[in-house]
């Protein structure tokens, strides 16, 4: 989601830069080549790492060096698009015939998209209560942490919470940097079971990349719970379920967490349209959490039978900074129409779609995830007209919190709590604080340990 606001260059140079000025070619289009078939797909997930390593990544080590702030203020000529910069949610009072047909299928479909939005519009959304129980937590353990990618503020920051905490349990810890690289994540999970580690926490590896060490694992009886990860039986229907556990949300699974805030994700699309909504959609095909969460959006906007998806872009983290820009620019040029931009995460906003907005004549408002500081002043600005709250070191308790269950011979709980929560400029916006979360998620776990 829950990244940082620097970028690097291609030759390693970082620093604010301001929306990068680029000739437009309309007759080129912003699609380029269609998706890659399914042995593609895979070969690419797995070179990245999976789900969470390929989504933060970016924050330090991808194509250009963009700040947030930078991109607010900046100014450049470019491309077209159309509606207003505003990213409300909210129906005008009085909505006439004029803009939406009382009774007919738009006002149907804005109804129904206010009513999901209205679910997780309130100061908590739809996030919950950690279990305030639980087992009488082991001591003396050794945990290993085998991390995606150190590299990445983020999840270096989840990291050594994890740490903290199970220093605080009588847990000493090993972790593991996987340097964003399958073949260092397996090696980190396979020198877990040489060392004979009494549990493991893969953070961000999905099962295939990692399918020996956690082959390994289980054969040695060593737990391993994974975070934004996705298992085997997931990826590929039939397969075996090789983590012991993962952590999971309010709404599910990580696929069903996934497919939920594409669903809310679409609704704000929706409703900003007043159902005809214009949108132009942003797909990342190497990434399996992005797109699981990309066509999860374009599934749930079939609900709107006056709506359209005018243009689908899809994209890898090669194309992350002008050439995403630029796709962004040719989009908005070819479809003034639009009226919201679908980025997926706020990593992709900041990482070149927000910069051709800010380049575009009517700049419609784009709609992200994670709402981390990076991009608060977007949202402020009207760059960014939506973000749905997220807590990656939530992620990290829940995953301790399974660990202890596994030792104490009980299976973990799927109740964590983790939720969903819309922020815009009309919801939760004011005294927001990226990170901390509507629940002292923190206090209610450790005082469910014992830790007081």
């Amino acid at each position: 989601m829950r990244l940082g606001t620097e970028r690097k260059s291609p030759n390693g140079v970082s620093g604010a830069l301001t929306v990068i000025p680029m000739a437009v070619s309309v007759t080129n289009g912003a699609g380029g080549e269609g998706p890659p078939g399914r042995h593609q797909e895979e070969t690419v997930f797995a070179s990245l790492g999976g789900g969470a390593a390929a989504r933060r990544r970016r924050v330090t080590g991808v194509a250009v060096a963009l700040s947030a702030a930078a991109l607010v203020v900046a100014g450049c000529g470019g491309s077209d698009s159309s509606t207003t910069t505003s990213g409300s949610t909210a129906a005008p009072a009085g909505t006439t015939a004029s803009t939406t047909d009382a009774g007919g299928p738009a006002a149907s479909a804005l109804q129904q998209a206010q009513a999901e939005l209205a679910k997780i519009s309130g100061p908590k959304g739809q996030f919950g209560s950690p279990p305030t129980t639980a087992p009488k937590p082991a001591t003396g353990k050794t945990v290993w942490i085998v991390s995606v990618g150190q590299s990445v503020p983020a999840i270096a920051k989840v990291v050594s919470t994890i740490e903290s905490i199970s220093k605080d349990l009588g847990w000493k810890t090993r972790v593991w940097d996987g340097k964003l690289q399958p073949n260092q994540q397996l090696a980190g999970m396979r020198a877990a079971v040489e060392a004979k580690a009494d549990a493991i926490i893969n953070y961000g590896t999905d099962c295939p990349t990692i399918q020996v060490g956690l082959q390994e694992a289980r054969a040695a009886k060593i737990p391993v719970v994974g975070i934004e990860s996705f298992d085997c039986d997931v990826v590929k229907p039939g397969a075996p379920s090789l983590f012991t556990w993962v952590v999971t949300y309010e709404q599910g699974d990580l696929t069903q967490f996934l497919t939920t805030l594409g669903g809310y994700q679409a609704a704000w699309a929706i409703a900003h349209g007043k159902g005809e909504s214009k949108v132009v959609h942003f797909r990342e095909t190497d990434v399996r959490t992005l797109l699981t969460l990309a066509d999860a959006f374009t599934e749930a906007m079939k609900a709107c039978s006056t709506c359209e998806i005018v243009d689908t872009v899809e994209f890898t983290g090669a194309d992350y900074g002008p050439k995403l820009q630029q796709k962004t620019q040719q989009a908005l040029v070819q479809h003034p129409e639009t009226d919201s931009v679908s980025a997926g995460a706020d990593s992709t906003i900041t990482g070149g779609v927000g910069a051709g907005i800010r380049s575009s004549q009517h700049k419609p408002p784009a709609i992200g995830w994670e709402c981390d500081a990076s991009v608060m002043p977007l949202l402020k600005s009207g760059i960014e007209g939506a973000c749905f709250d997220f807590v990656s070191e939530w992620e990290g308790y829940a995953a301790v919190d399974a660990v202890i269950r596994l030792f104490a011979g009980e299976k973990p709980t799927t109740q964590t709590g983790i939720g969903i929560r819309l922020v815009d400029k009309e919801h939760n916006l004011d005294g927001y604080v990226p990170g901390k979360g509507p629940v002292d998620y923190a206090a209610i776990y450790r005082k469910a340990w014992g830790l007081g």
